[in-house]
């Protein structure tokens, strides 16, 4: 790999975080998982070496991409891990000590997603990912759940996004699309009209292969975390939503579905695996994203009769032993789904649709930067704009997006 002075200083403060413990080298991720939860870390993400690389398909060109262990001198054949803010701050070339540094590869990613370069070779952090949320009614509609992030959200406030977030199990870092699930079900949760909370069965979408290991570790993690919340969520509905009868609980089945055409090969030492799916490279931060979708299929006829809502938290486990939930505002949007449906989502392409949510406002929606910039632009279009322009990344200057209040 090219060596220049911003690498230089990027490997320098990745050597720092070690020697400070902000970032822990290990061989092992049975180790770091045990040193995670010695730490109480909120996610579970490593330093990862990618390869990025342009495929013809017929008339269309996919990414391919390998996920390997980075080669350093300071930490070879190592897992550098990162389990706080402050560690994900270092992956992510942002380093106290270099206030206007930034990772060290930006222009030559955003050339490749220009398709400019037909090659790519980054640290990145890994692993992310999450899931496009699509609910499938009695009639046959289909609506895509947009979570619109508000002003307190660490980044891209105001913006509309996926239920996506970072890996939190070692086995996440070997097959995103348990991230998919896991995050679908942490961020979601619907309840019908009569007050019946829907809970999800995850399967994976019967045109890929089935592999029970990943769907039974993808039901495992999100029934934990279903259970750790959800009595403080019937009190959160009971005083703020006025929904006194929720006691019943009902299983509905949640297919997860990979999307587009990008090869993911991940080789990390003795984990090895492959997956297809739309791969995100954020070149601001230096971050790799799968992103993917989960098709609920619901027992109602449409969306007024039943309600939304965000099941995520501020913390992962509270301290005073209350969880305080985010109460974002989720969007539904109609697709005319057909065949091409998820293509035309994924590449951006424009098609009708109609918002339903009560409290629709009259500002320009805007959606998260990092997909739009890659082939996986999934909702640039959703709100047709002659001038790509007007969407801004709002962290570059760290103020709220404009036209917003």
């Amino acid at each position: 790999m090219l060596k220049n002075k911003d690498i230089e200083n990027y490997e320098e403060s990745l050597k720092k975080g070690i020697e400070k413990g902000d970032l822990v080298a290990s061989s092992s991720l049975e180790e770091l998982q045990k040193l995670k939860e010695i730490k109480k870390g909120d996610f579970f993400i490593i330093l990862a070496h990618a390869t990025f690389k342009w495929e013809e398909v017929g008339e269309e060109k996919r990414k391919r991409v390998v996920i390997e262990l980075p080669s350093l001198d300071f930490a070879k054949k190592k897992y550098i891990a990162a389990f706080d803010k402050d560690g994900r701050k270092l992956l992510e070339g942002r380093y106290p000590d270099y206030s206007s540094f930034n990772i060290p590869w930006e222009r030559k990613a955003k050339k490749f997603l220009l398709m400019k370069e037909n090659k790519l070779q980054l640290l990145c952090r890994w692993a992310a990912g999450g899931a496009i949320p699509i609910l499938k009614f009695k009639n046959g509609d289909r609506y895509v759940a947009f979570i619109r992030r508000g002003k307190e959200a660490p980044t891209h406030q105001y913006h509309f996004t996926t239920a996506s977030g970072l890996s939190e199990y070692p086995e996440e870092l070997i097959d995103p699309r348990i991230i998919m699930g896991r995050e679908f079900g942490e961020e979601i949760i619907i309840i019908n009209k009569s007050g019946i909370i829907y809970k999800y069965r995850f399967k994976l979408s019967q045109s890929e292969k089935r592999d029970e290991k990943v769907e039974n570790l993808i039901q495992r993690y999100y029934e934990e975390e279903y259970k750790g919340k959800i009595e403080s969520f019937k009190n959160e509905l009971k005083e703020n939503y006025g929904i006194k009868k929720i006691d019943e609980e009902k299983y509905v089945e949640a297919e997860i579905i990979s999307l587009g055409e990008d090869i993911i090969e991940i080789n990390l030492d003795e984990n090895k695996k492959s997956i297809k799916g739309a791969c995100v490279l954020d070149p601001i931060f230096g971050a790799v994203d799968v992103i993917g979708a989960v098709e609920v299929e619901l027992d109602v006829e449409e969306p007024s009769e039943i309600q939304v809502l965000n099941f995520d938290t501020r913390e992962k486990k509270p301290s005073k032993g209350k969880y305080e939930f985010l109460n974002e505002n989720i969007f539904l949007i109609k697709m005319d789904y057909n065949e091409e449906g998820l293509r035309n989502l994924i590449k951006g392409e424009k098609f009708r649709c109609i918002v339903f949510h009560k409290q629709l406002k009259r500002e320009k929606p805007l959606l998260t930067p990092p997909l739009r910039a890659t082939l996986v632009s999934c909702y640039n279009y959703y709100f047709p704009s002659d001038k790509i322009s007007d969407y801004g990344y709002p962290h570059s200057k760290g103020i709220p997006v404009r036209g917003v209040e």
